[in-house]
């Protein structure tokens, strides 16, 4: 039987304290080479304007996480167009399987589960490489990710406070008004007027827009700023990160082929030789993190299939143990097998 669930029983069912938790392990077992986890395969759909002009992707994110003894796959994308009519970015579903038999466990919706190991990823980015302390965030972007990031920081941190900044002013509105109503998150969010606003005397900088081009100038960086660039976008200019004291990625090979780094890799400017450590050898204590309050350290987590499969794995068990979601049946004639 496979276990079916909705983003509503997912939302329910797991805690931001337990998608925190759960990724740190898996990142540090990622470390130790005991998670597989090949880069994305993409689908190009058009994102950035190219045919077929549908101005979307999708990718296909598989992994194996030993310590949770399961498999899995996110097959997930973003639909570029789709806040003109009303329907969410971000398209996904998690398949977990057994890797004993290869029987589908679960078939569950994706984008909260994206939504919640990617404030997580964040989460675990300030625990490890933000300076002692570290008291606010300056976030780009005031789409479901950032709604996420604020739901799920404000419980790691309860102190912390934010600043947003979004060139849609309904969009920030409508985060600010979903953090009360939907999340019952009361917390400072201060709205930024001008994007540079958003970076000023705030300890962490977090990038979640669909931008394709740079806007995050080397003047608004400052020492010990944690800048987390995250996904597949290019909101950081060149400068930025070359003048980094740190580069952490979640995935070397990921991270050269995708997001901030991509081009400057392409232009043979940055290899694998500059990038310091990911984070998983970080929290599994191969390398040290920040070393001073002075250093500038860019984030660059990318997104795993490995998270997406362990949070998803953590639901499931929950879900099982609750009775949550509905079993169905997808082999019911094994004759035709």
């Amino acid at each position: 039987m496979t276990l079916v669930l909705s983003d509503r029983e997912i939302f329910d069912l797991v805690s931001p304290e337990e998608v925190v938790e759960a990724c740190e392990k898996t990142w540090a077992e990622f470390a130790l080479g005991r998670v597989v986890n090949p880069p994305k395969l993409g689908l190009d759909l058009g994102e950035t304007g190219n045919w077929p002009n549908l101005s979307a992707f999708m990718n296909a994110m598989p992994a194996y996480v030993d310590w949770l003894k399961v498999a899995g796959l996110k097959w997930a994308g973003g639909f570029l167009n789709n806040w003109r009519t009303g329907l969410p970015t971000v398209s996904a579903v998690v398949l977990l399987i057994d890797p004993y038999n290869g029987m589908f466990k679960s078939i569950m919706e994706g984008a909260t589960i994206t939504s919640l190991r990617t404030a997580a990823q964040t989460a675990l980015g300030i625990n490890y490489l933000a300076r002692k302390g570290a008291s606010s965030v300056g976030i780009y972007g005031a789409g479901t990710q950032a709604r996420y990031h604020i739901y799920v920081l404000s419980r790691m941190f309860p102190n912390m406070a934010f600043k947003i900044y979004d060139v849609r002013e309904d969009a920030v509105k409508r985060t600010l008004e979903l953090l009360e109503r939907k999340f019952k998150v009361k917390t400072n969010v201060e709205v930024c007027k001008e994007p540079k606003e958003c970076t000023a005397d705030v300890d962490v900088v977090v990038t979640l827009t669909t931008a394709q081009q740079p806007f995050i100038k080397p003047e608004w960086v400052r020492k010990g700023h944690l800048i987390a660039a995250l996904g597949s976008y290019q909101e950081v200019y060149d400068e930025v990160i070359k003048t980094a004291d740190k580069i952490i990625v979640d995935h070397k090979e990921q991270a050269l082929h995708r997001g901030c780094l991509k081009k400057l890799a392409e232009r043979g400017e940055i290899t694998e030789k500059n990038i310091y450590a990911t984070i998983g050898e970080v929290i599994a204590g191969m390398k040290p993190g920040r070393e001073s309050t002075d250093e500038t350290i860019l984030f660059v987590p990318i997104g795993t299939g490995m998270l997406d499969v362990t949070v998803a794995e953590i639901v499931y068990r929950k879900a099982i143990g609750r009775g949550a979601g509905v079993l169905v049946s997808l082999v019911r004639d094994k004759e035709i097998h």
